[in-house]
């Protein structure tokens, strides 16, 4: 009986310390995005996708951004997220996304996003203030990564532009990569969807070394 009565006032406890954080949430909502920076994603109407005698590539010229878009790839707009554009394999459709369980089928493809990371509080860096600070603390404090750390932090080119590189590592074997360019006030984020196999880990750095920013 006392069991049950100790149980009880846990899962009380627990909820009441649950509602408190909600209500203390939505009290302090306003002040709380007020210290965060602002993120605004560019539109997906202004990537264009341009063919040329080199192949296909998908440009936003107002960014100076292009990418070579691979052979049997496709480009879609209309995903889940606004102001995210995909570079998908050939097997792979939109609505899959974050949500497939297709074992080990190859579902290799690319997701970009640009946005403008704007100072809201002036006492408050913006994220792409705080990715540069991140790149060049990196540079100053070099550390061996430990076997199956996740997520693997490092500082990478692309296009000889400074990037933070990270890769998630699941069972020895790297899952998602996820790269931020910061470059004055914009972020240019490159990411993978869930990675299967290590066919599609080549399959995007391969796409990567096709990115310019001018």
């Amino acid at each position: 009986m006392k069991k049950k009565i100790i149980v009880s006032t846990i899962i009380i406890f627990v909820l009441l310390l649950i509602a408190g954080g909600v209500f203390w949430w939505q009290g302090n909502k306003d002040v709380t995005l007020k210290l965060l920076s602002k993120n605004t994603p560019i539109k997906t109407e202004d990537y264009k996708v341009i063919e040329t005698s080199q192949g296909k590539f998908l440009e936003n010229r107002e960014r100076g951004l292009k990418i070579k878009v691979p052979s049997g790839w496709k480009v879609e707009k209309e995903g889940p997220f606004i102001g995210k554009v995909y570079l998908l394999g050939p097997e792979v459709k939109v609505d899959e996304i974050f949500v497939k369980n297709v074992g080990e089928k190859a579902t290799c493809g690319m997701i970009i996003y640009i946005y403008k990371s704007e100072k809201v509080n002036p006492e408050v860096e913006t994220h792409a203030e705080s990715l540069k600070n991140e790149i060049s603390y990196i540079r100053e404090n070099p550390k061996g990564e430990k076997e199956g750390e996740s997520p693997r932090n490092e500082v990478i080119m692309v296009d000889n532009k400074s990037a933070i590189k990270r890769s998630y590592i699941q069972q020895g074997k790297v899952r998602l990569i996820d790269i931020e360019v910061p470059i004055s006030e914009y972020v240019y984020n490159f990411s993978s969807d869930l990675i299967i196999n290590q066919k599609c880990v080549n399959e995007f750095n391969k796409v990567l070394e096709t990115v310019s920013i001018e």
